[in-house]
């Protein structure tokens, strides 16, 4: 289990309004410096990835989804949460700023507008994540109205 402060250090934390609401998080830097310092950290330990949508339970491994993920496949798989808060392979679920961000995925006046903002920004990630590290099979958990299926396709 990696701790709080293994990506991101306690003094370069933000605050709790820059990790607060959807298109707030997809905008804000610290999400970016997270991915960025995953993709130099992480170490997979499976030619299989399965990806698959972020729950509101924190840490994601106490949803019921997540768990279940683990129970079946975690020792045969990398799993890797998609989220507005980034590419998250499970192994980080508790760091900052996994587990202090909120960004339910609400109506908003502009959403078609956030939606591509979300879509195009998990897209490019996904794209970076999978080309550093590469797998012989990346598996895609979505429902098909979920606005991350449309970045899977």
């Amino acid at each position: 289990m990696l701790m709080r402060n293994f990506l991101i250090s306690q003094k370069e934390e933000v605050s709790k309004e820059k990790i607060t609401g959807d298109e707030v998080v997809l905008r804000e830097p610290i999400f970016e410096l997270a991915f960025k310092r995953i993709l130099k950290k992480f170490k997979p330990k499976s030619k299989i990835a399965l990806f698959s949508l972020c729950t509101a339970t924190r840490p994601y491994s106490k949803s019921y989804k997540w768990n279940l993920l683990i129970k079946k496949f975690g020792k045969e798989v990398d799993l890797v949460i998609c989220s507005n808060g980034g590419i998250i392979p499970i192994e980080y679920q508790y760091c900052y700023p996994f587990m202090q961000y909120d960004a339910p995925h609400l109506k908003a006046k502009n959403q078609k507008e956030i939606d591509k903002l979300y879509v195009d920004t998990m897209v490019r990630r996904m794209k970076i994540f999978l080309s550093k590290f590469k797998y012989d099979l990346v598996l895609l958990n979505f429902l098909s109205s979920q606005r991350n299926y449309r970045g899977g396709r």
